[in-house]
């Protein structure tokens, strides 16, 4: 997974393109991968969107408490893939990590 990962940023990065790492929790509990996204950022120097948004997304979600006790801000319906309101969370993680590479000039 990394060795693909380095090649995907070399490629990106060789073509011109400025990269930003989202990471993904793989599991609530442990993941052999646990950490190589933000590896990778420090390494290449990229912006990294931190797995905590994807995790607060599962945490609002109806097969957790706290989204049970939440309904109406849940992010996701069935616990795992985004509704509209969690796609529209992770946009503006991912407008935060552009807007850091380019500036505040990104925003309408």
């Amino acid at each position: 997974m990394r060795e693909n990962l380095e090649t995907m940023i070399r490629a990106f990065r060789q073509a011109g393109a400025e990269v930003v790492l989202v990471e993904i929790p793989r599991s609530l509990y442990t993941d052999p991968y646990a950490g190589l996204e933000r590896r990778l950022a420090r390494e290449y120097d990229l912006e990294l969107v931190p797995d905590s948004a994807i995790r607060w997304i599962v945490l609002t979600s109806p097969i957790a408490p706290p989204g049970r006790w939440m309904p109406g801000w849940r992010l996701t319906d069935d616990g795992l893939h985004p509704n509209e309101r969690g796609n529209e969370f992770l946009t503006r993680r991912v407008a935060e990590a552009l807007e850091r590479l380019y500036g505040p000039s990104l925003r309408p």
